[in-house]
């Protein structure tokens, strides 16, 4: 039985990818920072487990205003999105939605996302590697 809390529904990269390309979503990452300054999905909002215990104000009517809600990090073993979202929907917040697989799966598809400096050169050696010349093989 599924006994994750009530107040949200699971994405798939496609249906993820549906959110992003109508634009009609707010991508919140709840991983910790170092993670999202390392590289995130493009556009998404930064909002931690550890920020959400008394949310200000001003950041839950910012989330109200969004016609949807969608929260990622490290992939399915990452436990932090499941409690941000009960902990939103706590508050009131609707249309919130758990794209389970997260950055890793955004990642390996090559969807859009920011990167820092550290992460482009990661990605270029991963997705580049160095061609191994003839006479070694």
């Amino acid at each position: 039985t599924d006994k994750k809390p009530q107040g949200y529904s699971t994405l798939s990269l496609a249906s993820a990818l549906q959110f992003f390309h109508r634009k009609n979503a707010l991508f919140v990452d709840a991983r910790e920072k170092r993670y999202f300054d390392y590289g995130h999905i493009e556009g998404a909002m930064h909002l931690p487990l550890e920020n959400l215990g008394e949310p200000p104000p001003e950041l839950l009517a910012r989330l109200q205003e969004k016609p949807n809600i969608v929260l990622y990090c490290n992939g399915s073993g990452c436990g932090s999105v499941y409690a941000a979202a009960k902990r939103l929907s706590d508050y009131g917040i609707k249309n919130l939605f758990v794209y389970s697989e997260g950055w890793p799966e955004w990642k390996a598809a090559r969807q859009p996302m920011t990167m820092s400096e550290a992460m482009k050169k990661d990605i270029e050696e991963e997705w580049n590697p160095q061609q191994i010349p003839e006479e070694e093989l």
